[in-house]
């Protein structure tokens, strides 16, 4: 059990630096080709991103723990396709 939970805080972890750190850069720089530049270079994005996170702004918490909430939807998936029979039905 304990194992457990330290894999899971593991995984929280890597995916929280993932969702605060590596997905802001990707959303800017992908955000800049399509939308052009933002106003206040990437210091201003991530201002206001961190800003949002400080207020509890809603949508900005569930893109830093997007990364996590993917991964638990794709366990739950597995999960309930293990538990229905492990195979698709034949139609």
């Amino acid at each position: 059990m304990k194992h457990k939970l330290v894999n899971e805080l593991a995984l929280f972890s890597a995916l929280l630096f993932t969702g605060f750190l590596l997905l802001p850069v990707a959303i800017y720089f992908v955000g800049g080709i399509v939308f052009g530049g933002y106003e206040g270079g990437y210091g201003g994005f991530f201002g206001k991103l961190s800003r949002g996170l400080v207020s509890g702004d809603l949508p900005t918490w569930f893109l830093v723990l997007s990364p996590y909430l993917v991964i638990q939807v794709i366990r739950v998936s597995f999960y309930l396709f293990r538990r229905s029979g492990g195979s698709p039905a034949a139609e």
